[in-house]
């Protein structure tokens, strides 16, 4: 009867019950949004079914990505709403300072209380919805986008533009950031690496190289086949090259075409409406083609990284479970780590 008295006077208190109460109900909540998700799976739903709200946030090794995550987590404590974070993997290789400043701001969303989640692909928004519809998202936060709108023309739209049209029932919000300095809005992207700038030259010189040897061959083939092989040179440099430089050499070649095997020659004037459409053609071809074919490159080496990694984790899970001691899994992780990463660990 003491202990009694004494739980009922120490214990059990208005704040206490209160908190006790609160946890009971956010337990309840997280079990039922757990339940919820896995009948949307059996059922093969698709997300988002709106039974309460869920934030998700895209964040990239960009600095305004910080500050994207903040907004989330004070948008998401004003609705009481659980939220995440969602970062796609796509073929392009960071740099050492994006990855620091990537590792950060995960490491920021997990001290938030926020969750990660991390999907793989060569398009953003196709991955970005792919996982709100997973996680039953109703709400997704991008930040506002910085590229030139030529540049957003040329792609079919800028990535806010193509999210919006593809997200159906998820909501999308839009930030706007601190402005980048030097305006980086209003100039095309440079190579940036001694490797990117050694792949456009290498495009300048075969083109040069090809067109040399179509000058050669002019007169026993004409100028139509020569942009077949023209046409070829775009493919092959997507291939084995890579997108920036193929556009390049499609620009390029087009222009050299025109200019020294279309007649009249040694000008940029067309006299034939044939020859005109022709040239409309082949720079329209040249460009869909070498975009696409670099594309599939990149989608094919995406793929070929994820295959690996689902190898190192199959191997490192089986080396582990024949674990027996503490010692003998940190040295089984240790050197599938420097497998994976050609390191000493």
């Amino acid at each position: 009867a003491e202990r009694v008295e004494t739980a009922a006077n120490n214990f059990f208190r208005i704040g206490n019950l209160t908190a006790l109460r609160e946890m009971a109900l956010r337990l309840t909540a997280e079990r039922v949004d757990h339940q919820l998700q896995d009948y949307m799976n059996i059922k093969q739903i698709a997300g988002p079914w709106k039974s309460g709200e869920r934030l998700m946030v895209a964040i990239s090794p960009s600095p305004f990505s910080e500050q994207l995550i903040r907004w989330t987590r004070r948008m998401a404590y004003n609705l009481e709403a659980p939220w995440l974070a969602a970062y796609v993997e796509t073929p392009h290789e960071p740099t050492p300072e994006e990855k620091q400043r990537l590792a950060n701001h995960l490491s920021l969303v997990r001290s938030l209380g926020g969750e990660v989640v991390v999907a793989s692909g060569a398009d953003i928004n196709e991955g970005l919805l792919r996982l709100a519809r997973q996680r039953n998202v109703t709400q997704i936060i991008v930040g506002k986008p910085l590229s030139h709108p030529l540049q957003a023309i040329l792609k079919g739209g800028s990535l806010v533009d193509r999210l919006i049209r593809a997200s159906g029932d998820i909501d999308i919000y839009v930030v706007t950031g601190d402005k980048p300095e030097g305006n980086r809005s209003t100039h095309w992207p440079t190579p940036t690496s001694h490797s990117a700038w050694l792949q456009y030259l290498i495009a300048v010189v075969i083109v040069s190289a090809i067109t040399i040897l179509d000058l050669v061959a002019l007169p026993y083939i004409g100028y139509q086949a020569i942009g077949l092989l023209e046409l070829l040179t775009v493919l092959l440099i997507a291939i084995y090259v890579g997108r920036g430089p193929a556009l390049l050499a499609a620009v390029l070649s087009a222009l050299s075409w025109n200019y020294l095997f279309i007649s009249p020659r040694l000008t940029f004037e067309i006299s034939k409406v044939e020859d005109s459409i022709l040239f409309v053609l082949y720079f329209a071809i040249a460009i869909f083609t070498g975009n696409l074919t670099a594309r599939l490159r990149t989608q094919e080496r995406q793929a070929r990284n994820n295959a690996d990694r689902t190898v190192a984790l199959y191997a490192l899970a089986r080396d582990i479970s024949g674990a027996i001691n503490m010692q003998d899994v940190l040295q089984t992780a240790v050197t599938h780590l420097g497998q994976v990463f050609d390191a000493q660990v």
